[in-house]
């Protein structure tokens, strides 16, 4: 797995959260693992997660030594993400912003983006 369980695990004591415990069920964590994979050897240079909920994904990028990223940008709709998904990437965040999430519509994002 590509998590550091025993960070993850000060992030859950934290937070003991229903919707976080749900983000790492096993069919979450497939479906991550399924893009590393067809996105591993490629250069990411800065990525943009649209929908990053708890920012696990990020972590996954962040700790698989195939994925290549500079810095990583998530961005949820629900305002009870960001805080989380700043804790589980803390040393990232804590890396000149290496990780960052936000609090943001995407579909206004995309509006701007393809007028």
């Amino acid at each position: 797995m590509l998590l550091r369980w025993d960070h993850l695990k000060l992030v859950l004591e934290v937070y003991d959260h229903d919707k976080l415990k749900d983000a790492l069920s096993e069919g979450q964590l497939n479906s991550k693992l399924w893009l590393l994979d067809k996105i591993k050897g490629i250069d990411l240079g800065t990525v943009f997660i649209c929908a990053g909920w708890y920012g696990v994904l990020a972590t996954m990028m962040f700790e698989d030594e195939n994925v290549y990223v500079d810095k990583i940008r998530s961005f949820d709709i629900d305002d009870s993400c960001w805080k989380i998904a700043e804790d589980l990437n803390e040393p990232w965040k804590a890396d000149n912003w290496v990780f960052k999430a936000s609090t943001l519509d995407i579909v206004g994002l995309f509006n701007y983006w393809y007028r």
